[in-house]
């Protein structure tokens, strides 16, 4: 019966490396049995006339060649992770410049949105009083109805808020988000607290939803 060695073992009888006698193991140039949950390698006579001849080149050539493969090895999964973090910055950097596109565009709809209105809250005051059909008495009614449009113009920047801000801000989940906005659609109009702009809903800062959505 033939002799068995531990691949340690084997790895010195041949004055090679562990890792060349396991490649020889799945080559099948080396014959291995198992006991005990610990694998040996026979030592044939094919083994023993190998060991026999001169050894130090055909070593050295042997963990040269293990070396160079396992550097190889390194340098694919190198190539394999760097392409990967490559991938991963041109994702994040494309999502980037995304945010960065949708950002600049709500500040100059927001600063375009607050232009109209200052324009209007401008032809107001310069708007001409009617005085000069009534001679003898100022109308003041006149001056109030301005004063009170542009009360009213400058609240927006004020007084009010956006629907999906407050209903964001409480932390309200997205069925419950959906429910509010339908119950207070169906106020505007009825309720002074809530009015559509650009179809967007608005409140009114100081009043709570439950006063605008009324009583169950």
């Amino acid at each position: 019966m033939d002799k068995k060695l531990t691949v340690a073992d084997m790895a010195k009888y041949l004055s090679i490396s562990k890792e060349a006698i396991y490649n020889r193991l799945r080559r099948n140039t080396l014959e291995s049995v198992t006991q005990d949950g610990k694998k040996y390698v026979l030592l044939t006579p094919n083994v023993e006339k190998e060991a026999k001849l001169p050894k130090k080149r055909g070593a050295a050539n042997s963990v040269n060649n293990e070396y160079v493969s396992l550097l190889k090895n390194q340098v694919e999964e190198l190539k394999e992770k760097n392409e990967k973090l490559e991938s991963v910055r041109d994702r994040l950097y494309y999502e980037k410049e995304n945010i960065l596109i949708e950002s600049q565009n709500k500040i100059e709809k927001i600063y375009k949105e607050r232009d109209e209105q200052l324009k209007n809250i401008l032809v107001l005051t310069n708007m001409p009083t009617l005085e000069h059909k009534y001679q003898e008495k100022p109308i003041e009614v006149a001056e109030n109805i301005k004063e009170d449009i542009v009360e009213q113009i400058c609240k927006t920047f004020i007084e009010w808020e956006l629907l999906k801000d407050r209903l964001q801000k409480i932390g309200f989940a997205d069925i419950h988000r959906k429910k509010i906005t339908k119950k207070i659609e169906q106020k505007i109009g009825e309720n002074q607290h809530v009015k559509i702009s650009n179809d967007k809903i608005y409140i009114d800062k100081d009043v709570k939803l439950k006063q605008i959505i009324g009583k169950k």
